[in-house]
């Protein structure tokens, strides 16, 4: 039988969290998205292939309803693998509130003895103001306080939009990763992988689009990887009845041009002008998918890495068999 993970959405009302969950379910729906009245709860089964399965709690945030969660605390609060904390970067009147509910949470978790991890979403990051100087200082102001409040816990903290799906993918991939007893030996193979071949950087990928593992040299390598591949995946309009096929599709790269302004952190320094990243995907024997995302900064180096991204793809399907093969 499958282990159950229990994830909580929180956040004032209108801050987009149900629109999240039904992005992430692949429902489309979410401009029409009403307000969740009290607790909503539902099970995630897209989540199969990784051997769990995931139940959402989406608290609805209305005052009266919040009452009620603390009231209750023990049954809504308790067993929780981890909290999503959605904030709308763009109501900032609302931003004193949404720190008290915030600090209640942390609290009340403090208060049962309970310890969770904290990812916090700075949602409506639309694409037209995500490279606005207020937003981003909007976003440290809030980092800052929100630091202050987690003491014992770890937090983690994420741009998001539905306007770009990829955003919310590495959000929740991250926030249901972390628990995950696979993920820890996927880690260890993409690093041997890496050193191997040279790659600056490597990212397994689900059929759902969700980052099952990744080892970098640096921060800004897994972030391309992962703003290319996703994105590439999502526009290929992924799906379980129909997922792509990818055998070694290769992006050339020019580091003066095609990256300028792509990644919103510090560069490491370059070495070469030109680089590539390798798509290519496997599928277990009992028919799930995945993605495998390599970042190569020297292509001089591209030749051990052919030679061994076939080995790696047959040690990580043997892998994800294991995993899958109770539940498929």
């Amino acid at each position: 039988m499958q282990s159950k993970r229990k994830i909580i959405f929180a956040g004032l009302d209108n801050s987009g969290k149900t629109s999240i969950i039904l992005s992430l379910q692949k429902n489309f729906s979410y401009f029409n998205t009403k307000p969740t009245l009290g607790l909503s709860r539902s099970v995630y089964s897209t989540l199969d292939c990784l051997g769990f399965e995931i139940v959402l709690w989406d608290l609805g945030a209305q005052r009266k309803f919040r009452k009620n969660y603390f009231k209750n605390r023990y049954q809504v609060f308790t067993s929780t693998s981890s909290v999503f904390y959605v904030i709308d970067i763009q109501d900032s009147k609302r931003y004193d509130e949404s720190i008290e509910y915030f600090s209640k949470i942390v609290e009340t978790y403090k208060e049962l003895g309970e310890k969770t991890d904290f990812f916090i979403c700075f949602h409506k990051v639309d694409p037209e103001i995500s490279n606005r100087n207020e937003i981003q200082e909007k976003i440290d102001f809030l980092m800052n306080i929100l630091l202050s409040i987690v003491s014992e816990s770890n937090i983690s903290f994420f741009k998001t939009t539905i306007y770009d799906l990829s955003s919310l993918f590495l959000a929740f991939s991250k926030g249901i990763m972390h628990f995950s007893p696979i993920s820890l030996l996927i880690n260890e193979q993409l690093e041997e992988f890496a050193k191997l071949s040279n790659s600056s950087a490597v990212l397994l990928l689900s059929e759902d689009l969700l980052v099952i593992g990744n080892y970098s040299m640096s921060v800004y390598y897994i972030e391309l990887c992962e703003l290319v591949g996703l994105r590439f995946l999502n526009v290929m309009d992924t799906s379980k009845s129909n997922p792509v096929r990818l055998d070694k599709i290769t992006v050339d790269i020019d580091y003066d041009t095609e990256l300028s302004g792509l990644i919103t952190i510090n560069k490491p320094e370059k070495q070469d002008r030109k680089a590539k990243i390798v798509m290519t995907s496997f599928k277990t024997s009992n028919n799930f998918h995945f993605y495998i995302i390599t970042f190569i900064k020297n292509i001089l180096t591209s030749k051990s890495h052919e030679k061994l991204l076939p080995i790696l793809k047959n040690h990580l399907q043997d892998m994800m068999y294991l995993v899958t093969k109770e539940i498929s």
